[in-house]
């Protein structure tokens, strides 16, 4: 089940319509005191694949927090995904699962197709949300467009160093989350491992190219 936190529920109910309340996806409170938190969100989303939340949500009990919320459903690997009108699309790994944080009008733009998703493969995309279907496309060319700029302060060298690969190798970790691209990364950061820790030179242009064709394979 899809867990969606929204206080705006004309808005809500605007977006989802028939989706809404239905077998999964459902709008809920939080109707209990802090001390009774953790116990409240074990009996009551047991079921939850996903959260959805909106980071203006006001609780009954002052003292709860969004983290607090946050933090149980992350220790449980339940994907947890902020919304809001001031939130730039941004993908998070916490506890080894992606989360995310995305505009309000992203999120139920995207939300549909994030919902048809789910319902076919019992799967929570949530790049799919955050980004929408050009998703995997999307993350190549931010990975893409990270590495450009990083190699334009090198633009005097043509080869990259050991200390240059290894930037590149966080770059690569830090920004390909998608499960679909997991074979791609994987093979592109064992070539990049394999060359700084035999302290070989890499041509610019090879990366480059590299990271095409992660491009082309995701648009042919």
């Amino acid at each position: 089940m899809i867990y969606l936190f929204e206080d705006r529920k004309d808005r809500m109910e605007s977006y989802l319509k028939g989706n809404l309340d239905s077998d999964f996806v459902k709008q809920v409170i939080i109707d209990c005191r802090k001390s009774e938190l953790e116990e409240y969100l074990s009996s009551n989303f047991s079921d939850a694949s996903a959260i959805i939340f909106h980071q203006s949500y006001s609780f009954i009990d002052i003292d709860i927090t969004h983290e607090d919320v946050k933090n149980y459903f992350i220790e449980k690997k339940i994907p947890f995904i902020y919304f809001s009108g001031g939130l730039n699309n941004s993908l998070v790994i916490e506890n080894a699962i992606v989360n995310g944080n995305i505009n309000s009008g992203d999120m139920y733009k995207n939300i549909y197709t994030f919902l048809e998703y789910y319902k076919e493969n019992k799967e929570v995309n949530v790049p799919l949300l955050v980004n929408g279907t050009a998703y995997l496309l999307n993350s190549l060319l931010e990975l893409q467009n990270i590495i450009t700029l990083y190699l334009f302060d090198k633009r005097n060298d043509e080869d990259l160093s050991t200390n240059d690969l290894y930037e590149i190798i966080e770059f690569v970790e830090a920004r390909l989350k998608e499960r679909e691209l997991n074979d791609d990364k994987t093979r592109l950061l064992e070539w990049l491992k394999d060359k700084a820790s035999k302290d070989l030179p890499v041509k610019k242009q090879r990366l480059l190219l590299s990271i095409q064709r992660m491009n082309d394979k995701i648009l042919n």
